[in-house]
């Protein structure tokens, strides 16, 4: 069980994950109403809105950084491996490590970056050029996101948490050969299919029944988005860890 401690900083942090995605949806939305209404008064009225470029560059770049800290918290940055499959059959706790210890320490690097321009707009006292907003607290939004995700960074080293040695069933059916991207719920339990022939994947529907195959229980141990194995040939299930890419 975890200490009090714990519990307030896994809950504190599950606070700021909404928030982030919260505020990045914003971010994406304002974007998307902005971009369609500078069009429109550009090529209607030859009047576009004023300042539109700048605004539509402080939303790209609140919502990079909302984006980054999200997929820190899950460990899903886009990483390029010609080796990955030799390490996640011989040492897949030590692949995973190195990806999760890269990943926390670039975005410790880029926060200090945007900490290190952001104290330097300050003291020249930037302003933009068209809106005349001040850089300093543009920058304060980017360095308090980044630095968000470096929290979510240190928690997600052990996430998603690994359910020990399983080897997969050899007549398991591979239901689909991509992983289920899912929202999943911190404590509640869900029982994985394992078999491939459940009809509501990727969770069990009781029909391995029959058969030598059992669902694996879990529960995730936070909030948020997940990579779920469809395959059905993941070591690391329920979580996916790229083995369709062999089938």
């Amino acid at each position: 069980m975890d200490s009090p401690l714990a519990s307030f900083v896994n809950v504190t942090l599950d606070i700021l994950y909404k928030a982030v995605r919260v505020f990045g949806a914003v971010m994406l939305a304002i974007l998307i109403g902005l971009t369609g209404i500078d069009v429109f008064m550009r090529y209607t009225f030859n009047n576009p809105v004023l300042g539109s470029n700048e605004m539509i560059q402080f939303l790209l770049g609140g919502m990079v950084f909302a984006g980054f800290a999200l997929v820190t918290a899950h460990r899903t940055h886009i990483v390029v491996s010609i080796f990955e499959p030799f390490f996640l059959e011989r040492a897949p706790l030590l692949y995973k490590g190195l990806i999760s210890g890269f990943n926390l320490i670039g975005i410790i690097a880029i926060t200090l970056i945007v900490i290190r321009y952001t104290n330097f707009q300050f003291l020249m006292q930037s302003e933009t050029d068209i809106l005349e907003l001040p850089w300093g607290d543009l920058g304060v939004v980017f360095a308090v996101l980044a630095g968000v995700g470096i929290l979510f960074g240190i928690r997600a080293i052990k996430m998603p948490k690994r359910m020990g040695i399983y080897v997969p069933p050899k007549n398991a059916v591979v239901y689909q050969k991509t992983p289920f991207s899912l929202e999943l719920e911190e404590g509640q339990k869900y029982a994985w299919c394992a078999c491939g022939l459940s009809n509501k994947q990727p969770f069990c529907d009781g029909s391995h029944k029959g058969t030598d195959i059992k669902p694996i229980v879990f529960e995730p141990e936070m909030s948020g988005l997940a990579s779920i194995c469809g395959c059905k040939r993941s070591d690391n299930a329920p979580y996916c860890n790229g083995r369709h890419k062999d089938l």
